[in-house]
């Protein structure tokens, strides 16, 4: 995947890496989950990324 969720300790907040690109930070997020989505999310403009996160479905369904 090319894209990676960590955690700042400096920011106190979840980076989305972008790991093809040096290592460019993407997105900060406050909460993992959201974090983890939006890099799901970088990955799907690239490429379609099976499978989506559960709370990526959970959406879906609420729509």
């Amino acid at each position: 995947m090319r894209y990676t969720v960590r955690y700042d300790e400096f920011a106190g907040a979840w980076a989305v890496i972008d790991t093809k690109s040096l290592g460019q930070v993407i997105a900060i997020h406050d909460n993992p989950d959201d974090a983890k989505d939006g890099a799901w999310a970088e990955e799907e403009g690239w490429r379609k990324c099976h499978p989506p996160t559960p709370r990526i479905l959970n959406v879906g369904k609420a729509l």
